[in-house]
């Protein structure tokens, strides 16, 4: 899922005032699932402390965390051992810090998107290759993998918005698709042949994407790839028809047998032949399943590769 779970919220209890202000601002405006997230949990007591909170300064480094810089002290949030002092916390925790000093770790689970693991199974029983690409640490994204049955090494993790862009155009040979959801996606949507999104909301890549769906699950996948197969396959079925045809009708012509009468009847023939084709094509009826797959709106053509990336830490 986009936004990933908060499996210790009790945490945000225990911390003073003058943290839960900071976490408040560094979250309030972010688009970054983690951050949405922890804004969420903070409910109405991070609303109240917004509206009289201090401005500072706040600038954010992609794909490690953001930082508020308030009078004296600097506060940061983001991936473990990034910018706190000491012996740092669990690799896989987004730490709150106050110059330096761990006031907060914070542990999120993610969670699949419905009907994945079915999605990516039938891809590959149709002999796709399945990747993962992800700026969050590498154990988690070991871990998503195997639930996901994709191959290890196809997984990688701990990488930068440039380190994504760079997998992309390795494996991209005009045949790959990437989704993406998030901002440090947007360079590997430069690389990939074909983009797609499920975010609508952030303006960005909706923009860039070949196209984005309204929904959380993944059981369009399957779905969309049938229909580019079965389109494809009619095309190639209406040409070699147009191609027969007008060789025979330049061969009727050029011997002399050609009349008006015999051309009224050819043209429309020929136009609803063309259309039975293209009809018959698509001869697989959508399923049930099918049927209740979330909404897709396109304006790409799809091949055969596929790359999906997890949700990168704060």
């Amino acid at each position: 899922m986009e936004r990933p779970l908060l499996e210790n919220p009790e945490v945000l209890t225990s911390i003073d005032e003058s943290a839960v202000e900071a976490l408040a601002r560094m979250t309030h405006g972010s688009l970054h699932p983690i951050s949405r997230s922890l804004l969420e949990h903070l409910g109405r007591r991070g609303q109240l402390l917004l509206q009289n909170a201090k401005q500072g300064r706040i600038s954010e480094t992609p794909g490690m965390g953001v930082m508020w810089q308030d009078g004296e002290t600097l506060w940061s949030l983001g991936r473990s051992g990034w910018q706190h002092i000491g012996q740092a916390g669990h690799e896989q925790d987004t730490v709150l810090c106050r110059n330096g000093a761990i006031v907060a770790s914070f542990v999120f689970r993610d969670a699949l998107r419905p009907s994945a693991q079915a999605a990516i199974q039938s891809m590959q029983h149709a002999g796709m290759q399945i990747f993962l690409c992800s700026g969050d640490h590498a154990e988690k994204v070991r871990h998503v993998a195997a639930r996901l049955n994709i191959p290890q090494d196809c997984a990688w993790g701990g990488q930068s918005p440039e380190e994504k862009a760079t997998t992309v155009k390795k494996i991209d040979s005009s045949d790959t698709l990437y989704l993406g959801d998030g901002a440090n996606d947007s360079l590997a949507f430069d690389g990939a042949y074909v983009t797609g999104t499920p975010v609508t909301d952030r303006s960005l890549l909706e923009s860039k994407s070949d196209f984005y769906t309204l929904g959380a699950g993944l059981s369009f996948l399957p779905q969309m790839f049938r229909l580019a197969h079965e389109r494809d396959r009619g095309v190639r079925r209406a040409f070699l028809f147009a191609l027969a045809y007008n060789i025979c009708v330049i061969g009727i012509g050029l011997a002399g047998a050609m009349n008006p009468l015999l051309a009224a009847i050819l043209m429309p023939l020929s136009s609803l032949v063309s259309l039975a084709i293209v009809a018959l094509s698509f001869k697989k009826p959508i399923s049930k399943v099918d049927q209740s797959s979330d909404l897709l709106y396109s304006d790409g053509d799809v091949k055969r590769g596929f790359c999906i990336p997890a949700t990168p830490p704060a």
